[in-house]
């Protein structure tokens, strides 16, 4: 009985909370579900074996009672082996760590986040000493982040957002800063590109360059203290970091559309967004300000044709577009 009331104390509240939790990936929450039904399962077949061993029963009807409680189970796992399988699933682990390397070395830096986005870079600054010098601080509701932020900011710290925060672009200039978003205070220095354009992409809107680098992939750790290499991503990671400034106050509101072009005139690969992951509406630019925005591929090494689309988020008119006259190199390893 102490063991029913232990299985049924954990099973329940586990259950529970994952039924009215409300996200979109809520099947992680149901794990620990999961694993005790598998223990009450096992319970279930040893009762019933013990009870047919008492009554003699015939070795087969054992041996079909134990198929019967594995074979479900198997069956869908070779079903649906392929979709199951994240082994080579890398995307979140390799998020949490791009998060703290994308704040530059030497600057007393604070990120805020939802708690899960928090716990996961604490995963890797306790585990692989990653970035130590960087606050994390977590704050679920709206509120509580603008007001972490705006304390931060008056300490004199560089702050970063894992995501879009609505006040903010009415308050104070942002900038795509790798995968995080930049806050700043007040006016944002110059930054020149490492591949310079001068394109207009639309009237009052320049695209004054682009800057490209392959995201190296983290270790990870092997145990028994030993470090492993990651396993290399197939393709690369490459980030394109495009240099915007407007010349002029825009009233409408502007989507970009981002692709890669292969020499043949295949494209490669695409990104949809509106400026700074979601974050600063190209309405919310003021003149002259200098505004960095990053879009993130998988392609291989080699040369491609960059092309930047400005279109309406609203009806997808294409309102201009920006082609760089040289190719964008892609390094190898």
């Amino acid at each position: 009985r102490r063991q029913d009331a232990l299985w049924w104390s954990a099973f329940v509240p586990f259950t529970l909370f994952a039924g009215f939790y409300k996200v979109p990936d809520v099947e992680v929450f149901f794990l620990p579900s999961f694993a005790l039904f598998a223990v009450a399962i096992g319970v279930a077949v040893d009762v019933l074996t013990a009870a047919l061993t008492r009554l003699e029963a015939r070795r087969w009807l054992l041996g079909a009672l134990c198929l019967a409680a594995v074979l479900p189970p198997m069956t869908e796992a070779a079903r649906d082996f392929d979709r199951m399988d994240r082994s080579d699933r890398w995307g979140v682990f390799e998020a949490g760590a791009d998060w703290l390397n994308s704040i530059p070395q030497g600057e007393d830096s604070s990120v805020v986040g939802i708690l899960g986005e928090i716990t996961l870079m604490r995963y890797f600054q306790e585990l692989y000493g990653l970035r130590p010098d960087v606050r994390l601080m977590a704050a679920d509701r709206d509120e509580a982040r603008l007001q972490a932020v705006e304390a931060e900011l008056t300490a004199g710290r560089a702050v970063y957002l894992t995501r879009p925060l609505p006040p903010l672009p009415l308050r104070y200039r942002l900038w795509a800063a790798g995968s995080l978003i930049r806050v700043w205070p007040e006016s944002p220095p110059e930054s020149p590109p490492s591949h310079p354009l001068g394109l207009e992409v639309l009237e009052g809107l320049r695209l004054e360059g682009y800057d490209v680098e392959v995201l190296p992939a983290p270790p990870r750790w092997g145990g028994f203290g030993v470090w492993m290499p990651h396993p290399p991503a197939s393709p690369p990671r490459v980030r394109v970091t495009l240099h915007w400034r407007a010349e002029e106050k825009i009233s409408r509101e502007v989507k970009f559309s981002v692709r890669l072009y292969t020499a043949s005139g295949q494209m490669a690969a695409q990104r949809d967004k509106i400026p700074v992951h979601f974050a600063y509406p190209v309405s919310r630019w003021m003149p002259g300000e200098p505004v960095l925005d990053a879009y993130d591929f998988r392609v291989p090494a080699g040369e491609y044709r960059l092309v930047v689309i400005a279109y309406d988020p609203a009806t997808g008119a294409e309102l201009g577009r920006a082609e760089s006259p040289q190719p964008v190199q892609i390094p190898g390893d």
